[in-house]
C-alpha cells in the first residue's frame, strides 16, 4: 500500500494511553491507518527520511515521567509504506528512551535516556544497534536537538539546573548552560545557530517560577534573550521559516487561585514569536495541555497534540487561526491522569 500515491503528507500521532500510532492525511485530516503498539505507551515520534522509517520511543510501562512503576528499553521501527511495526530496538540495559533525532548529515539515530547519570546513544540506523553513549550528567535528559551538520547537540533536561551541551563528533559534553528551574521541551533553528529553551520544568515548586523563553548563540554557547510570559510553556518549535512556536498550560481557578495543577489544566494556546526579536506576531487558542508541536515542511501550517484532550489542533501560521481539530483518542478525560495520555509525539511526513 502505497500511502503517498498522491503526494499528500501525512501526520502520525502517539496516543500514549491508547497504545497506538494513528496516522492522518495532513490535507484533509482523514484517518489513513492505525498500528497498535506490541509495547505499552508509545511515547515520541522521529523520521528516518533516508530509509522512510518512523521510529518510535517506548519511555515507560505505564505512568509519566517521575511517577512510573517500570521503565522501558524499546524503540519500534516502523515501514510507513505498511503500516507495519518491521522492528524492535532493545537498548537494554539503557533504559527510559524519550526523545529522537535523525541527523540526516550524519545518518545517524540520537536517543535521550534516562538509565545511568542520563545520557544521549547513538544507534547506526542500518544494523539498528547502539554505536556510543555521551553522558548529559542529568538524570532526566528529555529533548535533544543537534544542529543541521551534525556535531553538536543540546539537551534539556527537566529539573535539572542546566541545558548539556554536547560535542557529538567527539561524544562528549563539552558545556552546561545555566538553567536555574529546569526546562521542557527545546528546539533548534533551520541554520542550527539558535537553540531556544522554555523554563521552567512543570515539575514541584519549579512551576511557581516566571515562565520565561531563552535564546542560546550556539557559536558561543552563551544566552543572547529571555523574554517572560504569563503562562507555563510545555513544548517550543520552530517552523522551517524561522517561526518560534510556544506551547502554554493554563490551569483551572478554584477560589479564585490559578492551581497550576497539571492534572486539571484549562485550554492552552500557542504564541507566534518572530525568531530573533522574540516578539509575539500573534496567539492561538488549543486545547488541554499541548505536549508537542510540528510544522509543514513550508512552515505554513502547525499541529499541536493536547495531551489531555486527546486531540490535534491544526493552526493556520499565515492567518494566526486554529483551522481544525483531529480526533486522536479522546479517552475518559475523567480518569486518573496518569493513564489519560490520548495525543503525545507527533511527525509530519512527506517525500
Amino acid at each position: 500500500m502505497n500511502i503517498f500515491k498522491e503526494n499528500n503528507p501525512i501526520l502520525a500521532v502517539v496516543s500514549s494511553s491508547g497504545n497506538q500510532i494513528h496516522f492522518f492525511n495532513a490535507k484533509n485530516f482523514e484517518r489513513i491507518g492505525v498500528i497498535d503498539s506490541p509495547v505499552t505507551e508509545p511515547h515520541e515520534l522521529c523520521f528516518d527520511s533516508k530509509r522512510q522509517l518512523l521510529y518510535v520511543s517506548i519511555t515507560y510501562r505505564s505512568g509519566f515521567y517521575r511517577n512510573n512503576p517500570e521503565k522501558s528499553h524499546e524503540i519500534l521501527v516502523i515501514d510507513i509504506d505498511q503500516f507495519k511495526v518491521i522492528d524492535i530496538i532493545d537498548i537494554s540495559p539503557e533504559f527510559a528512551p524519550h526523545g529522537l533525532v535523525y541527523n540526516e548529515k550524519k545518518d545517524l539515530l540520537y536517543v535521550s535516556v534516562e538509565s545511568g547519570e542520563g545520557g544521549i546513544l547513538i544507534i547506526n540506523p542500518n544494523t539498528r544497534k547502539v554505536l556510543d553513549r555521551i553522558s548529559t550528567e542529568a538524570a532526566g535528559p528529555h529533548w535533544f536537538v543537534t544542529n543541521p551538520d551534525g556535531t553538536k547537540g543540546y539537551s534539556s533536561n527537566k529539573e535539572a539546573p542546566f541545558i548539556s551541551v554536547l560535542d557529538t563528533h567527539g561524544k562528549e559534553l563539552i558545556g552546561k548552560v545555566s538553567m536555574p528551574y529546569g526546562s521542557e521541551e527545546l528546539a533548534i533553528s533551520p541554520k542550527g545557530n539558535r537553540v531556544y529553551i522554555p523554563s521552567p520544568c512543570l515539575l514541584g515548586d519549579y512551576k511557581e517560577e516566571q515562565p520565561t523563553l531563552s535564546i542560546i548563540n550556539t557559536e558561543t554557547d552563551k544566552i543572547i534573550k529571555t523574554k517572560s510570559f504569563s503562562d507555563l510553556i510545555t513544548p517550543v518549535h520552530v517552523t522551517n521559516d524561522g517561526k518560534v512556536l510556544v506551547g502554554h498550560t493554563r490551569f483551572q481557578n478554584k477560589n479564585g487561585e490559578r492551581t497550576r495543577n497539571m492534572f486539571s489544566p484549562a485550554p492552552g494556546y500557542v504564541s507566534v514569536l518572530d525568531g530573533e526579536s522574540l516578539n509575539v506576531l500573534s496567539t492561538i487558542e488549543v486545547d488541554l495541555l499541548p505536549i508537542t508541536m510540528r510544522s509543514s515542511t513550508d512552515g505554513t501550517v502547525g499541529y499541536v497534540s493536547n495531551l489531555r484532550s486527546g486531540t490535534i489542533s491544526v493552526l493556520d501560521l499565515i492567518n494566526y487561526k486554529n483551522v481544525h481539530t483531529i480526533e486522536v483518542d479522546p479517552g475518559d478525560r475523567n480518569a486518573d491522569p496518569s493513564v489519560n495520555q490520548g495525543a503525545h509525539g507527533i511527525a509530519y511526513i512527506e517525500r
